[in-house]
């Protein structure tokens, strides 16, 4: 049996893998990575690092070997459009067969817990109601059913081998080192560009990446929990127009709100998904995201782990901030 203290973590470059390769081995965890390419500097927290693919066997197996536990963060996400063929192609292979691939050689090793990062759109794009775990999956865009596709793989073949593992789905993520559209936001705020958001009225919940790291390491000492899905979110819900405000506000600029109805949002929305989301004009999926409303009941995680809230959104913002003006 792997070593309870050894933890694999796939795309530990990324966003989310820089700030949980660090937490892990701060609180003793011997912490190893797996990603695509060598980094371009050392990743804090990683004392073994494997460069490969999810589809090479023989480098998962090495990744694996001596593993306790994985956390499995690699992944496809932020593509501009996913209509085309190209992009469906790309979601399906990196995040659907690359996660198979990944549990073939988890179920041939001595791995014993998997936490499998998942996306509150493997569940819904939005609406009125709050989402929770009871919630049934209906997901509205490609990216949605690729993370949908992969947590049934994870959660039907780790049942079967008794391996404990849980599916923690997130809305968006925000923290330093981020990317997609939360940086876009902050970056639109900054320069001062006007916003037509000021007639929206929804409610939405986002996560900052500090909240997030404390969510995952719950699941990774040896104790007791259901294996299954777990909504991981902030409890604050803000609006969109109401985000801007307090983005600006940590940035120390004014923000910059215009109303503008949101039948021309959506109509823009439908010129930039018929030029394949390759002009400034925004998708459907994103104007979506900036109008509708999700909110995430993550009370279960509460129930389950003892989970609290580490860091308040205004702390996450004043720590983004930071790293965004620098």
């Amino acid at each position: 049996m792997g070593d309870s203290k050894t933890i694999l973590v796939t795309g530990a470059s990324g966003f989310l893998g820089g700030h949980l390769c660090p937490a892990l081995a701060a609180s003793g965890a011997n912490v190893h990575g797996l990603v695509r390419g060598k980094p371009a500097k050392a990743i804090p927290g990683v004392s073994r690092l494997i460069t490969g693919d999810l589809h090479d066997r023989e480098r998962l197996r090495t990744a694996l070997r001596g593993a306790f536990a994985v956390v499995h963060l690699a992944g496809r996400a932020h593509l501009r459009s996913e209509a085309s063929f190209a992009a469906k192609s790309e979601l399906q292979r990196v995040n659907v067969e690359g996660t198979d691939s990944l549990i073939d050689e988890v179920l041939r090793s001595d791995v014993r817990r998997f936490i499998q990062v998942s996306s509150v759109a493997a569940v819904t794009g939005g609406g009125d109601d709050p989402v929770s775990e009871t919630t049934p999956p209906r997901p509205v865009t490609s990216y949605g059913e690729s993370k949908l596709a992969a947590d049934t793989i994870v959660g039907r073949r780790l049942s079967e081998a008794g391996i404990k593992y849980a599916i923690l789905r997130p809305p968006m993520i925000f923290g330093p080192g981020m990317k997609g559209n939360p940086l876009r936001l902050f970056d639109l705020v900054q320069r001062g560009i006007p916003l037509p958001l000021a007639s929206i009225r929804n409610q939405r919940t986002l996560l900052y990446v500090g909240n997030f790291v404390e969510a995952v390491k719950l699941f990774l000492p040896d104790q007791p929990f259901q294996s299954g899905c777990y909504l991981v979110a902030d409890k604050e819900c803000v609006s969109t127009p109401d985000l801007v405000r307090v983005v600006a506000k940590a940035l120390n600029v004014r923000p910059h709100l215009v109303p503008v109805p949101e039948f021309l949002l959506r109509l823009s929305a439908r010129l930039g998904d018929a030029f394949g989301g390759q002009t400034l004009l925004p998708t459907t999926s994103q104007v979506d995201q900036l109008i509708g409303s999700l909110v995430v009941d993550s009370s279960l995680l509460t129930r389950a782990t003892g989970y609290k809230q580490k860091f308040s959104m205004a702390e996450g913002m004043e720590a983004t901030a930071k790293w965004f003006r620098a």
